[in-house]
């Protein structure tokens, strides 16, 4: 059995990230921008955005911070965590605004300007009646490699989320070496660990990566996992992943995914070393699978574990009147569970707050300017049940 001392230092972390530290979010940082288009045949809007010669009007161009540091860590703030950002942005004019925006949102960040590099930046066209489309420039953003992180950066951190490893070649070369060791750090600094991903350009170097020596690598040292469903099968198996999406032309291929073939994508993970495995599944939901009791008494305390080992839960996207944008979606759900496990509450209650956040976001045309504090969330929830 786990040694007694190795337990309680487990529970200190998890105690300490419950009541005490902030939330460390770095990782991608995206100047989104984000025509708004007028309600109507999402199909003949996208057939005359490609037509030559051709004028697509927009109402409003709305333009926000996105990524994970934007998305998750500015939904951690509004739900009323304490939070610091940390990302980095190009000696650009895109990166002054970057740096403006943050300004404005009156947040704890560590923004670092590297000379000579280009801002990260993105145009999400969301057209109705169909899932979002990105135009993405990798920059700054993408930089970030284990030498970023020192003893220093974790100080009183009770929980690191990093956003987007997928991009990040100082991560993601050698096997996933930086990963490795930015994990490492975080780990003895007393942090948990929390990664999220993104799907990369298959035809780009990121997309070229076999994730799945990586993740074996990694996972070990990451206490909760919190990939798309699309994310996962390219990473466990890419040359299959790829294979499903040419047999799916422009069709989405997640309705073609079985629950079976999902539950087996959150075990291999478990195997792997996560602890909490969080797959966000689109318009399905959200699916999720934890560890053991003896995985999770290293990770959280005493009375949280019977209700929280070997748990397998869905839940269902919750109602919105209108899709404006799903973009940020799933990260704005990571913002949610996040909260709800920093609030110690149970599983079931944890998804609902991460669906209530994903519903705010997409009923709105940016990511976080629905979200509110979770208490105010979470009497909503309770209040249609």
């Amino acid at each position: 059995s786990r040694p007694a001392a190795s337990r309680d230092k487990g529970r200190e972390r998890m105690m300490r990230f419950l009541t005490e530290g902030h939330i460390l979010v770095a990782g991608s940082l995206v100047l989104d921008i984000l025509p708004r288009f007028a309600s109507g045949d999402g199909d003949a809007i996208a057939r005359n955005l490609l037509a030559q010669g051709r004028l697509t009007e927009s109402s409003e161009f709305v333009i926000y911070l996105g990524g994970a540091v934007g998305n998750t860590g500015l939904a951690l703030k509004r739900m009323g965590q304490p939070v610091h950002l940390m990302s980095k942005v190009g000696d650009d004019r895109v990166g002054a605004i970057v740096q403006s925006l943050l300004a404005d949102e009156r947040v704890e960040s560590s923004l670092t300007v590297v000379s000579g590099m280009r801002s990260t930046a993105s145009i999400a066209l969301a057209i109705p009646g169909r899932d979002k489309s990105t135009i993405h420039l990798r920059g700054a953003a993408q930089s970030f490699g284990a030498g970023d992180f020192t003893a220093e950066v974790f100080h009183d951190t009770g929980l690191f989320h990093f956003g987007y490893p997928l991009t990040m070649p100082g991560l993601y070369r050698r096997e996933g070496e930086g990963l490795v060791q930015m994990l490492e750090q975080a780990k003895a600094a007393g942090a948990v660990t929390s990664v999220d991903t993104c799907l990369p350009d298959l035809k780009a170097e990121p997309g070229q990566v076999d994730w799945q020596p990586i993740l074996k690598r990694a996972l070990p040292h990451v206490d909760l996992f919190l990939p798309s469903l699309e994310e996962a099968l390219y990473m466990t198996d890419r040359e299959q992943y790829i294979q499903r999406i040419q047999a799916c032309g422009t069709a989405d291929l997640l309705p073609g995914v079985t629950e079976d073939e999902i539950r087996a994508l959150a075990d291999t993970m478990l195997q792997y070393g996560a602890k909490i495995v969080l797959l966000k599944c689109g318009s399905r939901g959200l699916y999720l699978r934890t560890a053991g009791r003896e995985a999770l008494s290293s990770l959280l305390p005493q009375p949280m574990v019977d209700a929280w080992s070997q748990r397998e839960l869905w839940e269902k996207p919750h109602w919105v009147d209108e899709v404006r944008s799903t973009t940020g979606a799933g990260d704005t759900a990571v913002a949610g569970f996040l909260c709800a496990l920093r609030k110690g509450l149970m599983p079931g209650d944890a998804l609902k707050l991460a669906a209530c956040a994903a519903a705010r976001c997409v009923a709105s045309y940016d990511t976080v300017s629905r979200i509110s504090d979770a208490e105010e969330m979470l009497l909503e929830l309770a209040s249609d049940r």
